[in-house]
């Protein structure tokens, strides 16, 4: 009679600590497993819609060239939405590069290229040959480029020495043009300042900022604008190069700053 009361009360006390323990650490490893599940499906449903965007906004580019002859400024003429996209034309217009971003996933089509990770490339460089005459005349050049290439460095700053901006290209006497898309981190009156071997111009959406032209070496330039956070300007950084040594900087004061310092690449990024 004992026994079986004994027995009994083993069977009605419940778990043990030892035994809730475990279940505790059953039920966060099942947790675990099922938080790490969703995130690896999160992360490919992300990368499917960035690259479905991507895709159907490359198709409405080409369908606006064929139509136009030519690929829109900007996206909206396509009928995409300017904020959800980076678009980049290089080439004097003839190349088209359209990226989509969601949460980090980014995939970028450039014209007549498959589709690959990442933003458009941020910075253009386009090349015209010039003579010792001609390097005096100021202004973007009308005429295609004879060479164009991509900067990958994210910013406009460089010491390129005895060298040209594209390898394998002119290294005495030639304009230089390095386009992007200016994003301003914060609202307010910025200073943008060019310091240039052998002189350059700033443009902000087609307007001269900053002259140089004729300024010599290294000879610091400024210019101020009105810039509001967020909303996208194109920068134009036109450089001139006679003989010698070449170098880039492009500098800015932010609203409400002091120092001045060569524009981030984070400047560039959209």
């Amino acid at each position: 009679m004992v026994e079986q009361k004994s027995l009994k009360n083993k069977l009605t006390s419940g778990f043990t600590i030892v035994e809730l323990l475990i279940v505790v650490v059953v039920i966060a490893i099942l947790a675990t497993i099922t938080i790490v599940a969703y995130n690896g499906i999160q992360s490919r449903a992300q990368v499917s819609a960035a690259q479905a965007a991507v895709v159907s906004a490359s198709k409405k580019i080409e369908a606006y060239k064929i139509l136009n002859d030519s690929y829109p400024s900007i996206v909206s003429a396509a009928g995409l939405v300017d904020s959800s996209y980076n678009y980049r034309l290089y080439n004097d217009g003839k190349i088209a590069c359209i990226s989509s971003a969601v949460n980090g996933k980014s995939f970028q089509i450039i014209t007549n290229q498959p589709m690959q990770f990442g933003d458009c490339v941020r910075i253009s460089i386009d090349v015209w040959p010039r003579t010792s005459t001609t390097i005096t005349t100021a202004g973007i050049p009308n005429e295609a480029p004879s060479l164009s290439g991509f900067r990958d460095s994210g910013n406009m700053s460089q010491g390129y020495g005895s060298s040209g901006p594209i390898s394998g290209g002119t290294t005495d006497y030639f304009v230089a043009a390095f386009r992007a898309f200016l994003n301003p981190p914060v609202t307010g009156t910025y200073t943008i300042s060019e310091l240039t071997d052998d002189g350059a111009q700033v443009y902000i959406n087609g307007n001269l900022l900053v002259d140089g032209w004729n300024s010599g070496s290294t000879v610091k330039v400024s210019g101020t604008i009105d810039l509001v956070a967020g909303e996208r300007v194109q920068l134009v950084y036109l450089t001139r190069e006679n003989t010698g040594s070449y170098s880039i900087n492009l500098r800015w004061i932010l609203p409400g700053d002091t120092a001045e310092v060569t524009i981030p690449p984070s400047a560039f990024n959209s």
